[in-house]
């Protein structure tokens, strides 16, 4: 596995959801009868998918350490799909977030909107390195995977001893000669 997306993936991960719980926008109203109102919204509020992606980046990371080959490759363009989602859905959060935390009978004429884009670009980041932690390892050639070294390797001639064991796996007595007359009832 590439050292690229072992030390992308988490760290994009931990980008991620410091960006989805710190504050993303405060907003300012005057309600008729509560007086001035203000509104704040984290990052999981506004995009409330943004941890459960971040728990998915971070099991793609498993994926990634325990399979190679083209099923390796697979689990790289979904952490780039990952990366994706987590950016777009920040971006459209944070410009569509203000609306949806008002009341319906709030004008958006009378609303101070104050946005901290440092959430946002810490999840967008974040996404970033998904996408080039997935990238990296959908375009990998050749590494093993994490279940190599538990792979049965083929051993040298078979001793009598690994020859009965094998007979009894397939529910065969080891004991009885399958030469002959093929009579094996016991003697009376």
């Amino acid at each position: 596995m590439n050292r690229l997306a072992l030390v992308a993936t988490p760290a994009g991960t931990a980008l991620v959801a410091v960006g989805a719980l710190v504050r993303w926008v405060t907003v300012d109203y005057q309600d008729a009868l509560r007086g001035p109102v203000s509104i704040t919204a984290t990052g999981r509020e506004l995009v409330p998918a943004l941890l459960p992606l971040a728990g998915a980046a971070l099991a793609a990371l498993g994926a990634m350490l325990a399979t190679k080959g083209l099923l390796r490759r697979a689990v790289g363009v979904l952490t780039v799909a990952l990366g994706v989602t987590v950016a777009v859905l920040s971006v459209v959060g944070l410009k569509n977030g203000p609306a949806e935390l008002l009341p319906a009978a709030v004008s958006m004429d009378s609303v101070t909107v104050h946005r901290s884009v440092l959430g946002v670009l810490s999840a967008v980041l974040g996404g970033v390195l998904w996408c080039a932690a997935g990238a990296v390892q959908a375009v990998a050639r050749g590494s093993a995977g994490l279940g190599t070294r538990y792979e049965r390797r083929p051993t040298g001639p078979v001793d009598d001893e690994t020859r009965l064991w094998r007979e009894l796996d397939a529910h065969r007595d080891p004991t009885v000669d399958s030469g002959g007359d093929g009579d094996h009832s016991p003697a009376v």
